[in-house]
């Protein structure tokens, strides 16, 4: 600091700079000065200029860059990329032109929509028939009629469905809920209507969800809309019609109401209460019809349904009908009547035993040498071939007693359940069928069936579904028990579908893991389709929920068994589709076992997928099932999150309120909390995860599911 001093003070004193001021007044210095102010100046202003017009020049060059590649592409005719250059540029107008000459409609339409001339794009998507467009532009401006008739044009039915029901259209959102295969979602929509006209479209709606076949238990939903459409044609004064709807539908209980407060008396409408089982209703149409014998037998039955031995037996000898009213008597403990109407009907057998405890030996005896020589004389003659003469009204003395018909000719009614469980035997695979024969629980089976012929022994009923009956049966090759699943004749349809259910259960046979049952053997015969498995002993979750609430921990513990069988089955490239807590068994050995494989699939190598139509339990199914695309293991992912869900909750997450068809494919599932506040979030958030409506936003398989589960039980388990 000290020298710059120095410095300064030396230039500051010297003559020059003291005469400078002097010199710059006059040329030649002013001169220099001002050369050097200039030089300055325009150096100064360059350097802006440059600053401020460099982009405007590099901008202009883009233009023109643009604009070559513009002339290339119109050669080329590649509209899409002109247009894009026209934006570029500024030039809507030109960038719309150029969609439109290249057919790219939605783009052109897009290009208004952001520069918020939304008329102009639903004109140009109208006029160039992008309907699929116009559509979503009418929704958006909440003009639905007409975003519904665009989505139909276009065949995306589902989204005119919705379009139809959001504007109060529900005919037509009906009709286009049925042509998307959500055939429940129409008839819920339809059962809202009054009238005439929603009475017939609802009927039409209902015949065409009917079960073919008949003899089919209907879906809750189902049943309920036949008794709307009943009582619409009840209101309609179209009894005859609600009428045959009820009986075409089985539904008996609207049958009789029907029947009785407002049709004539017929043989035919009598006949109807017989198969509903109202014997009261039938006896007071017979009574009105002048028919007394029919009126009786109706009247006896009623009473022996209701175990009331003495006014049935006495109704049924009104009608002459013998035999049961001697087994009526006979339970009512009038033996000495029960043993003369028994000889009466020609059941000397039973006449002789009933007389003998009654103390009438004397008649005991007579009528056993009565026997005795019928049954001399039938050792000598055999009855022919084509004669009426019933081979079992003539037996010996230690022949079983002879089976009772039914007791109304006219119209058959089921008899009274016997206490024993029948066993039936059923055919073997591959031998000629014939009717199964019942026998006696605990008996053996007829010595006219050798093993070669019959093989299993159905015994007690273990369940029954949409998909056929469980019988426990006994495998009299390998002398063991198993499930036998009798699948209803009318589920063959067609060689080509019994051939698919036999490859299913090939493919399910493949299956071996401690969490799913067993499949042994499958075949056809008469009765249907059939399939033996494992028999499990235990509860289904579907009982189990019902009766208590799981713990966290074992919820967890659980779904990590079911994992491990889903991820068994999908590495074998087997999905299961139908996956439910009714399909779950819990066993004493507090094991999981995965069964019902009647829907599963095998899927293709090539794709990893299989395309399918619409099957599976509605609470349970993923939005890509339901709508018959293509499923995949991630289908049983989401089905899997809908049974977590269950046994968390003790309910769906779409068991409340509406269609669960609508709420699977549109609504996001409550989170699981909500019922059960102490679910931990990590746990909740994995249940939410598997029930995305997109298959690619699940957890990616089963094993990394249990992993999950795994991690959190790890979690709880912690102090």
């Amino acid at each position: 600091m000290e020298l710059f001093d120095r410095w300064w003070d030396r230039i500051r004193y010297s003559d020059a700079f003291q005469a400078l001021p002097e010199e710059l007044r006059y040329p030649p210095g002013l001169y220099v000065v001002l050369a050097v102010a200039g030089l300055l100046l325009l150096w100064i202003v360059i350097a802006l200029g440059r600053r401020l017009f460099a982009p405007r020049r590099g901008e202009a060059s883009a233009r023109r860059q643009l604009r070559r590649e513009i002339r290339q592409l119109e050669k080329a005719e590649d509209w899409r990329g002109v247009g894009q250059r026209f934006e570029h540029l500024g030039k809507p107008k030109a960038a719309v032109e150029a969609y439109r000459r290249g057919g790219l409609v939605a783009e052109a339409a897009d290009l208004w929509v952001r520069l918020g001339k939304r008329d102009r794009a639903k004109d140009l998507a109208r006029e160039g028939e992008a309907w699929a467009v116009y559509g979503e532009l009418c929704e958006a401006d909440g003009e639905l009629g007409e975003a519904a008739a665009a989505f139909e044009r276009c065949d995306q039915i589902y989204a005119a469905a919705r379009c139809y029901e959001a504007s109060g259209e529900r005919e037509e959102a009906a009709r286009c809920y049925q042509r998307a295969g959500m055939d429940a979602r129409a008839i819920e929509l339809l059962a809202e209507g009054r009238g005439r006209e929603a009475a017939m479209t609802l009927e039409a709606a209902v015949r065409s969800s009917l079960p073919e076949g008949g003899g089919q238990a209907l879906a809750p939903e189902l049943a309920a809309a036949v008794r709307r459409c009943c009582q619409l044609w009840l209101e309609e004064q179209e009894a005859e019609r609600a009428y045959r709807l009820a009986m075409d539908s089985g539904q008996w209980e609207m049958v009789v109401p029907i029947v009785r407060d407002f049709l004539p008396p017929s043989l035919e409408t009598a006949e109807s209460c017989l198969r509903a089982e109202a014997f009261l209703a039938a006896a007071e149409i017979f009574a009105k019809l002048g028919d007394e014998r029919q009126e009786a037998l109706a009247r006896g039955e009623h009473h022996a349904r209701r175990e009331e031995p003495e006014p049935s037996a006495s109704w049924w000898e009104r009608a002459e009908e013998w035999g049961p009213a001697a087994e009526q008597w006979a339970a009512a403990g009038k033996l000495e009547k029960a043993a003369n109407l028994f000889e009466k009907a020609g059941d000397l057998r039973q006449a002789a035993d009933l007389h003998g405890r009654c103390g009438n030996l004397a008649r005991q005896r007579e009528l056993r040498q009565r026997l005795g020589q019928v049954a001399s004389l039938t050792d000598h003659r055999r009855l022919p071939k084509d004669s009426d003469e019933d081979p079992t009204a003539v037996m010996s003395p230690d022949a079983p007693s002879v089976q009772v018909p039914a007791p109304v000719p006219a119209a058959p009614v089921p008899s009274t359940p016997v206490p024993t469980a029948p066993v039936r035997i059923a055919p073997m695979p591959g031998t000629p069928s014939a009717t199964p024969t019942v026998a006696e629980a605990g008996g053996s089976p007829p010595s006219v069936l050798t093993p070669a012929e019959r093989r299993y022994v159905l015994m007690e009923e273990l369940g029954r579904g949409g998909m056929g009956v469980v019988y426990r049966a006994q495998d009299l090759m390998l002398k063991r028990f198993v499930a036998y699943k009798m699948l209803p004749k009318q589920s063959l349809t067609d060689d080509n579908e019994a051939e698919n259910l036999l490859a299913e259960a090939r493919a399910a046979a493949r299956l071996s893991h401690p969490n799913i049952v067993q499949v042994y053997d499958a075949g056809r015969n008469d009765a249907g389709f059939f399939i033996v498995m494992e028999w499990v002993r235990g509860k289904d979750f579907s009982a189990l929920l019902s009766e208590r609430k799981l713990s966290i921990a074992g919820a967890i513990r659980v779904g990590r068994q079911i994992c491990s069988a889903l991820a068994h089955a999908h590495e074998r490239r087997i999905i299961h589709r139908d996956l439910k807590p009714s399909n779950l068994m819990w066993t004493a050995e507090k094991q999981v076992k995965l069964t019902d494989f009647g829907l599963a699939r095998a899927f293709e190598d090539s794709i990893g997928k299989v395309m399918t139509r619409p099957a599976g339990t509605p609470f349970y199914m993923a939005p890509e099932q339901i709508r018959g695309d293509a499923v995949e293991p991630l289908t049983d992912i989401y089905s899997f999150g809908c049974v977590l869900y269950e046994l968390l909750c003790n309910s769906g997450p779409f068991s409340e309120g509406g269609s669960t068809i609508y709420h699977h494919l549109n609504s996001p599932p409550r989170d699981p909390r909500y019922h059960r506040k102490k679910i931990p979030p990590a746990l909740a958030l994995l249940v939410i995860r598997c029930l995305d409506k997109e298959p690619h936003k699940r957890p990616p398989s089963a094993t990394a599911v249990s992993r999950e589960l795994a991690t959190i039980g790890k979690s709880l388990a912690a102090p």
